[in-house]
């Protein structure tokens, strides 16, 4: 993997992701409940049209802003590959072949 190489990285990993999802998450509907909670009340339309503005579109954005440079770390990243960034793909070759596969 990834951490597999570097001394107890890989618990430490283990450590972080599940520390992140106990405290995170519940911190997380804990603010979107409280936030809500506190707004003022609006018709179904206008509610839907808000939420889609605050969940959505910061979705599609992060989706591909972020995901796609995660993807490309997590498959092409190579230990053995020299470089300084031990990556085996151009990432702008890959993206058009990734996207291109449907994976």
């Amino acid at each position: 993997g990834f951490y597999g190489n570097i001394p107890g990285m890989s618990r430490f990993v283990v450590h972080f992701r599940a520390s992140a999802l106990q405290t995170g998450m519940p911190m997380f509907f804990h603010i979107s409940g409280r936030a809500q909670a506190l707004s003022t009340t609006t018709g179904l339309i206008k509610t839907f049209v808000k939420r889609a503005q605050r969940l959505l579109l910061p979705f599609a954005v992060c989706y591909v802003l972020l995901i796609p440079p995660w993807q490309y770390i997590d498959k092409e990243y190579d230990w053995e590959h020299p470089g300084s960034f031990r990556m085996r793909a151009n990432p702008v070759e890959w993206l058009p072949r990734d996207w291109g596969t449907g994976r």
